[in-house]
């Protein structure tokens, strides 16, 4: 598919997303995520590559190699802002652990679509936790009888090794967007917590996770 071709044709924001390689030799001397759009000049992509350049980098937690430009055959032959991603290596032995979670995959591409949906100045309903129109449910956790699947951050909250977060060792703090795979919502006392398919814990409030 000619990406620029198709971009064109609808006339909208031409963005392409890629995974990084190096040498195709398995190292740690490389890692990270950037965002790439033509020049400087180009004002309204370079615009939209720092947007989602930052939240990329929120979501994913890869290092932080910058928004930057090059002159990319599908940067430079469109009509429209364009820009293009990087993702973490392929070839690299630290981003290659994340990469192999498809959980965390997702969270990239949750990440890239509220950044689009801020430069054109839509509302993001998940990472800036907006409460859709409409929406009258009340309850504060996603309990016993919750969906299982793919769940999202919305709100920044702790992932921990065990059930109950006081007597348990807190693992990471999850940034919005972040994306992880429920397999049960299991009640303590009178709190839920989200069991992962990592067979970690996370809270099950609705302030913090939404089901994708």
């Amino acid at each position: 598919m000619n990406t620029c071709k198709v971009s064109k044709q609808l006339g909208c924001q031409c963005l392409s997303c890629h995974h990084n390689a190096d040498t195709n030799i398995w190292s740690n001397k490389w890692d990270g995520t950037e965002t790439f759009s033509l020049s400087a000049s180009a004002t309204k992509a370079t615009k939209l590559a720092n947007i989602v350049h930052k939240r990329l980098v929120k979501a994913t937690g890869l290092q932080n190699r910058g928004a930057k430009h090059a002159n990319y055959q599908v940067l430079r032959d469109t009509s429209m802002p364009a820009i293009l991603t990087e993702g973490g290596f392929m070839d690299s032995t630290i981003d290659i652990k994340y990469m192999r979670n498809s959980a965390w995959l997702a969270s990239q591409g949750y990440a890239i679509a509220d950044g689009i949906a801020e430069y054109l100045e839509l509302k993001v309903i998940g990472s800036t936790t907006v409460t859709p129109a409409g929406n009258t449910n009340t309850e504060k956790y996603y309990k016993s009888n919750a969906p299982k699947g793919l769940y999202r951050v919305i709100k920044e909250c702790g992932e921990y090794d065990g059930v109950k977060f006081n007597e348990s060792k807190r693992i990471q703090t999850l940034k919005v967007s972040t994306a992880f795979t429920v397999t049960e919502s299991i009640k303590v006392e009178n709190v839920y917590r989200l069991k992962t398919k990592s067979k970690t814990y996370v809270t099950a409030k609705k302030e913090n996770v939404e089901k994708v």
